[in-house]
């Protein structure tokens, strides 16, 4: 909900006087920070290294090649895939019972919210069915359309197997 609020600050961080709470022209004073404030560049670092050491140290394992990426497995192999961006949380799983007790911990820890399942994602729109899972960036096309002005023009078809289905 806030993480950025939540933070812990870890080193003295002080900040200027804001000019609204200046009584006298010649008081020049700063405000040592007691809790962190929206902006505060320390903050990000602070919330990753807050929550990659509790994943750590619950048995998840950091991936060597994406750093926001955790995995963890249980003895009957059973995997939970969890990937961070920023303070957004997306997960996945082979385990219910996994993913229930981990999506209960995370809102109780850390105070987060549950969407259910995914709908947008980093650009990627999504759809999920019992059976299908459907992702399509049709917003992410429209905007960068839209940034380069092309958002008018005639679209073309492109080399594509028309209603190529990808299975296992």
């Amino acid at each position: 909900k806030s993480v950025f609020l939540d933070a812990i600050l870890n080193e003295k961080v002080y900040v200027e006087q804001s000019a609204e709470f200046v009584r006298r022209p010649q008081e020049n004073k700063v405000y040592r920070l007691k809790r962190v404030i929206y902006g505060l560049k320390q903050i990000p670092r602070e919330w990753y290294a807050r929550i990659d050491s509790y994943f750590l140290t619950r048995d998840f394992q950091w991936c060597l090649y994406e750093h926001t990426l955790y995995i963890k497995f249980s003895t009957r192999c059973d995997i939970l895939i969890v990937c961070l961006y920023v303070d957004d949380l997306i997960f996945t799983k082979n385990n219910l019972e996994m993913i229930v007790e981990f999506r209960e911990v995370m809102i109780k820890q850390f105070k987060m919210t549950d969407m259910r399942l995914m709908s947008y994602f980093l650009g990627i729109e999504g759809f999920q069915s019992d059976s299908e899972i459907f992702i399509f960036q049709k917003k992410y096309k429209g905007d960068i359309l839209k940034k380069f002005k092309m958002d008018t023009t005639k679209p073309i078809m492109i080399p594509v197997e028309e209603k190529l289905r990808l299975t296992k």
